[in-house]
């Protein structure tokens, strides 16, 4: 049976598997493994690849551009959509536009999740509205291949944003099989 969660956490462990790819985020190392798990286990395979960051979501995604720039491939975990707008400057003013200054165009995935809807307004928000306007972004459901979607979101070599659902974490996934 597949999870939602397990194939996010399946994309992980085989993207890992390149030595150019390093994540970066918030209380992602063994034993935490992020705020709901996703990361578990990965800090053990690679534990100089995943790095714990201070709390602070523009420093964050500015250290994973500086990585990208210099060949990088950085995953970025930030714990909640809500948080997505403290990184804006660093996506929308350097991040985004490198592509046009320099011709290089950062390898950057970042990963956030919308909380259950019971985790009120802070943990819930839905801010697709806003950052499909400036940059590729990913939003599976269980309808959804989110193995695929994300190994497409994360072989784009542009910033891209990746966002989950923690309600769905538990959830089966349907296959092509089962709609009919």
């Amino acid at each position: 049976m597949n999870f939602y969660i397990n194939e996010i956490r399946r994309a992980l462990f085989d993207i890992m598997k390149d030595e150019k790819v390093i994540m970066i985020g918030e209380d992602i190392k063994d034993n935490f493994g992020g705020c709901f798990k996703v990361t578990k286990g990965l800090s053990t395979k690679y534990p100089e690849r995943i790095i714990n960051m201070p709390v602070s979501e523009a420093a964050i995604v500015g250290v994973a551009t500086g990585l990208a720039m210099r060949g990088f491939k950085p995953i970025v975990e930030i714990m909640f959509y809500d948080f997505m707008t403290l990184c804006f400057d660093q996506l929308l003013n350097h991040a985004l536009k490198f592509k046009k200054i320099w011709n290089i165009s950062p390898n950057i995935t970042i990963r956030t999740v919308i909380g259950h809807p019971d985790y009120g307004v802070n943990h819930s928000q839905n801010l697709d509205y806003i950052f499909e306007k400036i940059m590729p972004v990913y939003h599976p459901t269980l309808d959804d291949n989110v193995y695929d979607m994300f190994m497409e979101c994360f072989n784009r070599e542009e910033p891209t944003l990746f966002v989950e659902e923690s309600h769905l974490y538990k959830k089966r996934l349907i296959n092509a099989s089962e709609k009919d």
